[in-house]
């Protein structure tokens, strides 16, 4: 494909990100190098366990474990593993959002359940900048702005606050790669062009407004074409080698190349990261057990029922803050309550505070209309993308006063508008 500038611009207004790290394709197919005796439940947690084995070093050889823990199943499944192989002295797990975020209060809930240290990063504390994002864009480029930030922020904090020790290396462990493989963007595609129209339809980024020139068609820009993959579903084609290597590795790991097979990366002199569910033998079940295994990812919460039932009986995000075992009438409670507060929010966000416990980082659209470092980038990204004229068919400030004057939430189009500012500015060489 080529790629040039205008094609990169309007890709990113679309997705948030662009597609311009290369992926062959057929790496895809490197699952069916290895061949396991069935896919049977014992043999999953068998495998597990022997990954876990190869991947987890020696407690002698570093200092803390570090694990980003959510209201989600794949770090609370890694948690479950570094429990049974450490003390948990060397266990710290870290938490980021906002309180009364689903992700931030099960995070703190599962910690002390575990009796572990928990660290807490709350994100309407954390000040951004022009200049921090721009630094960030160079580590994590052309992905979501600023989650690159509040990631690599959260590693900062870890490595700042880290407990005087003769060793000072310490390990993350990610859970990069997990809710892909396991099923949890799997859909019922019937050929690649369906999957493909899904996979773009659920990776527009703003859902407010569109963004891009009226001529762009981002299925030009998806290269996958009609490949076929003996492993893999199309959907899950689109989302490992596209939404996976362009949008979030470079997010969650700060590594630039693409191949999706790799559990260790060098994050700086005395951290590492490790992502078990990208280790090969992983993928290799996943891709080749029975679809309806997969289906509302029922092998792998049993998985993790079989190995931790105590962790598993705690509350979940899926579960909108109820657990597995608290019966169908809380779990319907709970998520009608969501979906009433997600609807009344979008049809009047001026009346109507928005739900946060779903919300991943912070609320944005409250951020571009009340907090001042928010509005000083915003400014600063308006005033960038003016001077060059990158976007002459959009009406920024139009979209800023509509978007204060509670007409309608746009920060998730305010977001992406900074973030191609910031973008643009890092890869210009000026910041």
């Amino acid at each position: 494909m080529i790629y040039n500038k205008d094609s990169k611009i309007n890709d990113y207004l679309f997705f948030g990100y662009t597609l311009d790290r290369p992926f062959d394709f057929q790496r895809l197919e490197d699952v069916g190098l290895i061949k396991l005796k069935d896919y049977s439940d014992d043999t999953l947690i068998s495998l597990f366990k022997d990954i876990m084995s190869d991947c987890l070093p020696d407690e002698s050889t570093f200092n803390k474990c570090i694990i980003p823990l959510s209201g989600g199943w794949d770090s609370r499944l890694l948690l479950g593993a570094a429990l049974n192989k450490y003390p948990k002295s060397k266990i710290v797990a870290v938490t980021y959002g906002t309180p009364g975020q689903l992700d931030f209060e099960l995070g703190k809930l599962i910690s002390k359940e575990c009796g572990i240290k928990h660290v807490e990063y709350d994100l309407n504390k954390e000040k951004v900048s022009w200049e921090k994002l721009i630094d960030t864009a160079k580590l994590s480029p052309w992905t979501y702005v600023p989650d690159g930030f509040y990631n690599y922020r959260m590693l900062d904090l870890i490595t700042e606050n880290s407990e005087n020790s003769e060793n000072s290396e310490n390990i993350v462990l990610s859970g990069f790669m997990g809710d892909p493989l396991t099923g949890g963007h799997i859909s019922d595609s019937e050929d690649y062009k369906n999957a493909l129209c899904k996979f773009i339809a659920k990776q527009r980024k703003s859902r407010t407004l569109y963004l891009p020139r009226n001529n762009y068609a981002p299925l030009s820009d998806v290269c996958a074409g009609d490949f076929a993959s003996k492993f893999f579903d199309y959907d899950e084609v689109y989302d490992i080698a596209i939404r996976q290597v362009n949008c979030i590795a470079p997010i969650v790991t700060f590594r630039k190349n693409s191949s999706p097979w790799e559990t260790k990366f060098r994050v700086n002199s005395n951290l590492t990261m490790i992502t078990p569910f990208s280790d090969l033998r992983w993928a290799s079940f996943w891709s080749q057990t029975g679809k309806e295994n997969k289906i509302g990812q029922k092998q792998y919460f049993n998985l993790i029922l079989r190995l931790y039932p105590e962790l598993y009986k705690l509350p979940s995000k899926i579960n909108y803050g109820a657990s597995f075992d608290g019966g169908k009438i809380n779990l319907l409670t709970k998520k009608l309550q969501s979906k009433t507060k997600i609807f009344l929010n979008k049809i009047s966000p001026k009346y109507f505070s928005k739900n946060k416990a779903p919300i991943n980082y912070i609320d944005f659209d409250e951020a571009f209309r009340k907090r001042e470092d928010f509005k000083d980038v915003l400014e600063f990204a308006i005033s960038y993308l003016e001077e060059m004229n990158v976007v002459p068919w959009i009406d920024i400030n139009n979209i800023r006063e509509a978007h204060e004057a509670y007409k309608k939430n746009h920060g998730d189009a305010l977001l992406i508008l900074v973030g191609l500012a910031v973008n643009l500015y890092a890869e210009s060489g000026k910041g």
